[in-house]
Order: C-alpha cells, then structure tokens, then sequence
C-alpha cells in the first residue's frame, strides 16, 4: 500500500518522469521498425509559473499498421520563442530517438517562428521540404477566424510583442 500513496508533493510527477524514461526504448523501437515516416506536431507551453516547454509528438504506422501517437519529449524552451531556439529542442529529440533519416511532415500552428524553425531543422535534415512539409494547423486557423469574427481584426500589439519575448521578458 505504501508503493502506491504518494509521501510528498513531488511523487507524483516523479513516477511519471520514472515511466517516462523506462518507456523510451520501446517507444524508440517502435519508430526505428515504423511502416511510415516520422510526423511530428510540436508546440510551446508556458506555465503559470513562467516555464516555457516545447511538446514533441511523433504520429506513424507502427510495424502492426497501427496508427501510433507518442510524446517524445517536452524540453524546456529557454530564452524567446524564436524558430532557431525551437528547432534546437526539437532536433534534440529527433537525435535521441535517432529517426532523422525518416522524417515526414511537420503540424504546427501558423506562427512565423514555426516557419524559421523548419528553415533552421532543414539544415540538419536535408530530407525536408520546407514548402511540402511543413503543415499549419486547421483547428488554429479555425481558432483565428473566430476571434477575428467575436474581437474584430488582427491580434493586439500586447499579443504580439509575446509572441516573440523571452520567459523572463513574458514574466
């Protein structure tokens, strides 16, 4: 009984570190043996707390034709959330998992960054299309559309000046 009640406020999310890092290999097997190429969905978080995070999601056909989506990593995003920075995390996890020769398409939102990012990513991975390959995101479009609609035109200056500060700077 004592495994299972956490003993202090840090248990929890180190069991979830814990599993993490103890599934890598299997999930690094399953996209070595992957039918289809690599395409991730990435995107930055920020926490209440000022902690800039980048989510990396892989999406393949596993060896059993199986549609997979697994979490590769949420390495933490430190300075402004520039595309150069971005690919940094991001090509850090490509490398950990080692599947840069079978990249696919990448979905992110519409942000400009995300189109440095991939110019900074095909440096490294010259398999990359940058106009082929890189995918923008329905559901932020969609979500664009409706604050044009509800707020009227454009974001706000203070929206984006955000867009391209740093953690302390957004802090």
């Amino acid at each position: 009984m004592k495994d299972v009640i956490p003993d202090s406020p840090i248990t929890i999310s180190g069991w979830i570190i814990q599993s993490f890092h103890m599934s890598r290999p299997q999930v690094r097997e399953l996209l070595v043996t992957s039918k289809s190429r690599i395409n991730l969905s990435f995107d930055v978080w920020t926490s209440s707390n000022d902690l800039s995070l980048l989510g990396v999601v892989a999406h393949f056909i596993d060896s059993r034709d199986r549609l997979r989506t697994a979490l590769l990593g949420l390495p933490r995003l430190v300075g402004s959330h520039s595309g150069e920075n971005m690919a940094t995390c991001v090509r850090s996890v490509i490398n950990e998992y080692e599947f840069g020769h079978n990249l696919g398409c990448f979905m992110m939102d519409n942000a400009e960054n995300n189109d440095s990012c991939i110019a900074e990513l095909k440096r490294y991975f010259p398999l990359i299309d940058k106009k082929r390959d890189r995918l923008r995101c329905a559901g932020h479009i969609f979500n664009l559309v409706t604050k044009a609609i509800l707020y009227g035109k454009g974001v706000s200056k203070w929206q984006k000046k955000l867009l391209g500060a740093s953690d302390d700077d957004t802090f």
